[in-house]
């Protein structure tokens, strides 16, 4: 049996802005964008894959700095024994003033194979790769509809490559979609398809790959490579590799937020090295004591130690707390006369109780902090 393997990937997005992060956090997201060829590298290399077929979205804009366009293929250059493979996807289309034609201007490594059109190319024996590169960032028809008339020789496995959704998002502003029926029509072996940023197989020999480097806080299996096994001009195997450097993890604590917490530090603490890495979001609803308050403030603690940054919403969160419980965690008679009455005030509904429950927090947050320096 003849095998042919390859690696498929899409959405790479390098160039991506991470706003509303601090600018060392966001800059360490963005240059983990790149990094991420290296490590698409190794997977190829340890399952003796050759060629790399990226299905769009290289870069995240057209409008980048020479040294953000640079920095990926000098990357894909340094890897000269891989082959990559590369369609323009909605975000970097094919243009006059493109990222595409700039990167042709500089010059592109002979490694690197930008599909500019739908031609069919053998990129190995009795392989062949049918591409559908996209001209716009809004397409007007189905990208993979010349499939089916692509000619390429009998016996051949075909392989198709293309971006865009399969079905519409219901904004108003959705591309064509791609029909997954394609594949069969055009007798394709597989149709490696880029644009939806988490790994989801479509229909038979139809899937999306996922981006390699997650950038949400979704459960949809970003960060992975596809890699695929061709047998004799059929895909024989399907296997997922994480090629992730941040696990991005959030949590929306119920009415006892705390046990919630405790299972989110759990599975940071189960990240182990990669722990540093990881970026957390939290968002606290309901009400707590104002003891509960404090123990939720030391788990708050543990977790920015832990992680690369932590997101900490606690605007929905209220303090249930009477006198005994404000008096036990504050340490004066003034302290816990204003906070009775920012708690008298903090039960009500209304925009007055919203500003009193949140100086409420603050002020169990700075009495937990001096109590804290006063014990260290």
């Amino acid at each position: 049996m003849h095998n042919f393997k390859f690696i498929h990937t899409a959405d790479w997005h390098i160039g991506r802005v991470f706003a509303g992060f601090p600018d060392d956090v966001a800059a360490t997201l963005k240059h983990a964008r790149v990094t991420v060829i290296d490590r698409i590298a190794a997977v190829a290399r340890a399952h003796g894959a050759a060629h790399v077929l990226v299905a769009g979205d290289t870069y995240d804009s057209d409008e980048l700095a020479d040294k953000d366009l640079r920095a990926p293929i000098e990357r894909l250059r340094s890897c000269s024994d891989i082959t990559w493979h590369i369609i323009p996807g909605n975000h970097d289309p094919l243009a006059d003033d493109g990222v595409w034609s700039r990167l042709s201007a500089l010059g592109l490594p002979d490694n690197v194979h930008v599909l500019t059109d739908q031609t069919p190319i053998e990129i190995a024996p009795r392989i062949w790769v049918l591409p559908a590169p996209l001209t716009a960032g809004i397409t007007s028809g189905d990208p993979t509809s010349r499939m089916e008339a692509a000619l390429t020789p009998d016996g051949a496995a075909r392989i198709g490559l293309a971006h865009g959704p399969t079905s519409a998002f219901g904004d108003g502003t959705d591309a064509a979609t791609i029909d997954p029926s394609c594949a069969i029509r055009a007798g394709l072996a597989y149709l490696a398809l880029g644009d939806w940023h988490g790994e989801q197989d479509v229909a038979a020999k139809v899937r999306y790959s996922g981006t390699p480097e997650p950038e949400q806080f979704k459960a949809n299996l970003a960060g992975r490579v596809t890699v695929v096994t061709v047998s004799d001009g059929v895909v024989s195997a399907l296997e997922s590799v994480e090629t992730a450097q941040h696990v991005w993890l959030r949590s929306e604590p119920g009415a006892l937020p705390l046990g919630d917490l405790d299972v989110l530090i759990g599975q940071v603490a189960d990240l182990g090295a990669r722990a540093p890495d990881a970026i957390v979001r939290v968002k606290l609803r309901g009400r707590i004591e104002a003891d509960g308050y404090r123990d939720l403030e030391q788990r708050r603690a543990q977790l920015d130690a832990s992680v690369r940054h932590m997101v900490w919403d606690q605007s929905e969160l209220s303090l249930a707390a009477d006198a005994a419980a404000l008096s036990a965690v504050l340490t004066t008679p003034a302290l816990t006369d204003v906070a009775e009455r920012l708690a008298h005030k903090a039960n009500a509904e209304s925009r007055e109780g919203t500003v009193a429950a949140r100086a409420l927090r603050l002020l169990l947050t700075l009495a937990e902090t001096r109590a804290e320096t006063e014990r260290g």
